[in-house]
């Protein structure tokens, strides 16, 4: 196992065996709907259709769901795939296939139910509706009967039931694997502890740009086809998506890497070996070629024990530890990506949720035996933990928005992100709050100075010398607007062996590591630099 690296599992409870192909939820009788889409009179259904809007910017249907008409709101998700997604492949002789596909379906939805307080949808319209939705405490899968290009066709309408899956078990915080003291040192976060004053760092977007590596089982698996592969994965992150926007990041899928003629690492049962071999491949390999902040593997060994997945603690933007591993332990697509929403938790900072963390729906994406549920939520202890994360190990990589010189894709007005020849971008007319952006061109709107960044306030350039940036330590340096650009300058901090905290450490790349949090880190608390020479020369005289 890498040292100094903290590993979380998850476990699977379930030893029912799982289809690898059929799509129908574990569930034994569905109801037949009928979801007929609502057609709001716009003036652009009375003008020529653009040939680029394949599918509509939002979408309502309305059915029957329980006995009662419900009407389904869908937002398109409009970076999945994230500008600059690539494929790789292999051929038959092992040699890397690398693309970057412009023309693909955009028809992955988020949304809810109206007028319904808990409730939450990611559902897919490429072939008819497919996918998952939430009512209240109750969790429905929809997907065709006869799979067409028509929405308005009999679908297939299941109540999820995780009982119905349950067997006698358990797992828990014993199987972890931790750094030597630092297991005694991890309990139920408390809110006291965590410092939440800088509003606007916690209020920051972030993203995550995320990639999926499927090896070679999966590929078989699912026969070969890349087509249907890729749309699994593409239903996965964005039920993802849909989970992370509550904490307000953006899980951006920037890529997908399918090992179509071998693996790459050995992948065996030992999670911790597979994991091991992953994190080495993808810090030799992966991130020379693709840069990217999380990556996960997914594959079809069936994982030793309970298991069904495994992350490192705390180690997001980190070049080798930024990791997880996934077993794909279930035909249902929304289950495994629980697991891949609670892994990517974990290297987030997110511990098991335990008695005394509140829960706002009835299953939260870090409870324990998330393999069961489908999750809709994070609880209140995630969301400390979360915030703990981002306070101690500054993860800077979550706060680069893509550069519009990075994106490689054609860029599109309206997806929320800033690409080349682009000012702003607000989204689409209809959700724009920004009134110094113009939704319709991405450009600032006549008689402003600039639409976005932090050095643009009420549409103005702020004065040269205004803080953009505060420093976050003694270590670091604040940044200051230059009165020309809307954007703040890079991060600064000081020159590496500045004394700090009384001159009991160093500055170290804008933070101040001491030989006193450095023992305790790695050998647990009370011992220090004394302690451990004295047990040092008492060892070695023994």
């Amino acid at each position: 196992m890498l040292p100094g690296s903290l590993l979380v599992l998850t476990c699977l409870l379930s030893t029912a065996p799982v289809s690898a192909l059929k799509q129908f939820p574990e569930a034994k009788e569905y109801e037949v709907v009928y979801p007929i889409r609502l057609h709001p009179l716009r003036k652009r259904d009375v003008e020529k259709p653009e040939p680029k809007e394949t599918f509509e910017t939002e979408l309502k249907y309305e059915m029957t769901v329980n006995g009662k008409i419900a009407v389904l709101y869908l937002k398109k998700n409009k970076n999945l795939p994230a500008p600059g997604y690539t494929e790789t492949s292999y051929n038959a002789t092992g040699k890397e296939v690398t693309s970057s596909p412009q023309i693909m379906d955009d028809c992955y939805y988020q949304g809810h139910i109206l007028n319904e307080t808990e409730s939450d949808a990611s559902i897919s319209t490429c072939r008819g509706l497919k996918g998952y939705f939430s009512l209240g405490d109750q969790r429905y899968f929809i997907e065709p009967l006869n799979p067409t290009n028509q929405d308005e066709q009999e679908h297939a309408l299941f109540k999820y039931d995780a009982e119905e899956d349950k067997v006698n078990g358990s797992c828990g915080m014993d199987d972890v694997s931790w750094p030597p003291g630092l297991q005694q040192n991890v309990s139920l976060p408390n809110t006291r502890l965590v410092k939440l004053n800088d509003q606007k760092f916690q209020e920051h977007k972030k993203y995550i740009e995320y990639y999926v590596v499927l090896d070679n089982g999966e590929f078989k698996k699912y026969n070969e086809n890349l087509d249907e592969i890729r749309k699994r994965v593409f239903e996965m992150a964005n039920h993802i998506n849909m989970l992370y926007k509550k904490l307000n990041v953006h899980v951006a899928l920037v890529g997908i890497e399918i090992w179509t003629d071998k693996d790459k690492i050995e992948i065996t049962p030992n999670a911790t070996l597979t994991l091991d071999n992953f994190s080495k491949w993808r810090g030799r390999s992966l991130l020379r070629r693709k840069r990217h902040d999380l990556a996960q593997l997914i594959t079809s060994t069936d994982l030793s024990g309970a298991m069904v997945g495994l992350a490192f603690m705390s180690s997001t933007c980190s070049p080798y530890h930024s990791v997880g591993i996934v077993q794909d332990h279930s035909s249902n697509l929304h289950r495994v990506a629980g697991t891949m929403a609670h892994e990517m938790g974990h290297n987030l900072g997110m511990i098991h949720d335990s008695y005394g963390c509140k829960c706002p729906s009835t299953v939260c994406v870090m409870e324990q035996r998330v393999s069961f549920y489908i999750p809709t939520d994070f609880s209140s202890c995630s969301r400390v933990n979360y915030h703990k994360f981002l306070e101690d190990k500054l993860p800077n990589c979550l706060f680069n928005t893509p550069l519009p010189a990075d994106i490689i894709s054609t860029p599109i007005c309206g997806n929320q992100l800033i690409e080349a020849g682009e000012d702003c971008d607000c989204g689409a007319p209809e959700e724009c709050t920004n009134i110094c952006c113009d939704a319709e061109t991405c450009k600032t709107k006549a008689g402003f100075q600039c639409s976005s960044g932090e050095c643009c306030g009420r549409c103005q350039l702020k004065k040269a010398g205004t803080v953009c940036r505060p420093a976050n330590n003694e270590c670091d340096l604040p940044e200051m607007c230059d009165g020309k650009s809307s954007s703040c300058s890079s991060d600064r901090f000081r020159v590496n062996g500045f004394p700090c905290q009384n001159g009991r450490g160093y500055c170290l790349n804008g933070r101040c590591p001491t030989l006193q949090q450095q023992c305790t880190q790695m050998w647990g608390p009370g011992r220090g630099p004394t302690s451990l020479y004295a047990h040092a020369e008492k060892k070695s005289l023994g």
